[in-house]
């Protein structure tokens, strides 16, 4: 497991830990999100390399998981407003 997916589990507990004291964690999680977003669009975007010259990425799924990430940057808010709006809190 690399550090960037132990410091995700890091903050699943840390995010449970609020919730259950009865806090609301949306700071936090707008924090995590363009982390969370950007890491799962390097681990699909390695998955792609990896199986690109298989030439067929439907049998894997990774094109629907690929859609899925890219949505979900846009969906949510770019990830660049996201750590612009984090900045100003600070």
């Amino acid at each position: 497991m690399s550090v960037k997916e132990a410091l995700v589990g890091v903050r699943v507990v840390e995010f449970a830990s609020i919730v259950s004291a009865g806090q609301s964690p949306a700071r936090r999680l707008g924090e995590a999100e363009p982390v969370v977003d950007d890491r799962a669009g390097q681990v699909v975007s390695g998955a792609i390399q990896t199986l690109g010259g298989y030439g067929d990425l439907e049998a894997f799924g990774l094109a629907k998981i690929y859609r899925d990430v890219r949505i979900s940057q846009t969906y949510e808010g770019a990830s660049d407003i996201q750590r612009m709006i984090i900045a100003r809190t600070l």
